[in-house]
């Protein structure tokens, strides 16, 4: 089993009609987005933190082989592979499963052109595939779950999760939660339903309440979303008020 599996399909091929090459790359770190303001007579720009990175891109390399039936059999391998990569209905999950470490999954898209480099003697050919997540984020393939006041099961994260679901046990009409780290904050306010959970999905700034009843109205964050960020040595961390909070999330790299 190679690093790397596609939708599920192992990328070194159970039946041999192709396997990774060493023109395989690791997941790439995408470049902090930096904004950069100058003032008149001051020396450099101002000490801006970034907020945000560019997309993360991975290169596969891949021979493909004719499976022993010759150029009919190279044919059918590279459309068997073209029809995996060359989606234009969803975007693809990769997933990085190195040996003993867990397995992480991003979501990606074909980056540019694929030309094969045929091998006539040889019946074969090799071809680089540059993958791009546009999310910027490799995720955990499981969620976690883990209460506001112990955060541990998601220590470990490199980046800022950006949509962890809030599963809220209200004791008042306002809730306020906010991120330890950034100061992040979210806040609900409105009328109470006896014995339901308020869930909240900040990504998509929405809450409803366990009994279907749509409760965003009451809703309010930043404008660039709602963030669990880890400290420097992984650890996130939550403060609420108004309420127990259940966090469901999945780290992020």
């Amino acid at each position: 089993m190679s690093e790397y599996q596609l939708d599920g399909h192992d990328l070194d091929d159970p039946q041999g009609r192709w396997l990774l090459t060493d023109a395989t790359t690791l997941p790439s770190w995408g470049a902090p987005r930096l904004v950069s303001t100058e003032v008149p007579g001051r020396t450099g720009v101002l000490p801006t933190v970034p907020t945000s990175a560019d997309p993360i891109t991975i290169t596969l390399g891949l021979l493909i082989t004719d499976s022993g039936m010759g150029r009919p059999g190279l044919d059918a391998n590279l459309r068997a592979l073209a029809v995996m990569f060359r989606r234009h209905d969803r975007l693809l999950t990769l997933t990085h499963s190195p040996a003993g470490a867990p397995a992480r999954e991003a979501m990606v898209r074909l980056s540019g052109a694929i030309e094969p480099e045929f091998y006539p003697a040889g019946s074969a050919a090799v071809l680089l595939v540059v993958l791009e997540a546009p999310s910027g984020l490799w995720r955990d393939v499981d969620e976690a779950v883990a209460p506001a006041t112990d955060l541990s099961a998601l220590d470990g994260g490199a980046m800022p999760i950006p949509d962890a679901v809030l599963r809220v046990t209200p004791s008042a009409q306002r809730i306020v939660i906010q991120d330890a780290v950034s100061g992040d904050t979210l806040a609900w306010e409105g009328s109470l339903v006896s014995g339901a959970t308020l869930i909240i999905r900040p990504a998509e700034f929405a809450a409803v309440w366990s009994t279907e009843a749509d409760a965003t109205a009451g809703l309010s964050l930043p404008a660039h979303g709602f963030n669990l960020t880890p400290d420097s040595t992984g650890h996130h961390g939550l403060t609420v008020q108004g309420g127990v909070v259940e966090v469901v999330a999945r780290r992020c790299f």
